[in-house]
């Protein structure tokens, strides 16, 4: 498993990548007009990392490791009106974990 999480984890540089693009495409203050359109591949993006995290160390991925990992801010509380991770998209991800274990 580990052989498989060091590769999985060197794909993340890419999902960093079109994160990044898309932070780059969307206008400030313009994020809840969009949001829509990427939520499940941001939603798909936690999941993917909190698993690949969770096979490693046994433990849910903090939202300081998931900013890290995925090049985003999670908004807890969502008062953040520019490119973020809202709390629905970090919970979906997170409970799409127990469809695995």
């Amino acid at each position: 498993i580990k052989r498989i999480n060091i590769d999985a984890k060197s794909h993340f540089s890419d999902i960093r990548l079109h994160i990044a693009s898309l932070v780059a495409l969307v206008p400030a203050e313009q994020y809840y007009r969009y949001c829509g359109m990427w939520s499940f591949s941001l939603q798909q993006s936690v999941f993917l990392a909190s698993w690949i995290h969770y096979l490693d160390s046994e433990t849910l991925i903090s939202t300081t490791d998931l900013e890290k990992e995925l090049g985003v801010i999670v908004s807890l509380k969502g008062d953040d009106s520019d490119f973020h991770l809202n709390v629905e998209d970090l919970l979906h991800g997170y409970v799409s974990i127990t469809s695995e274990l």
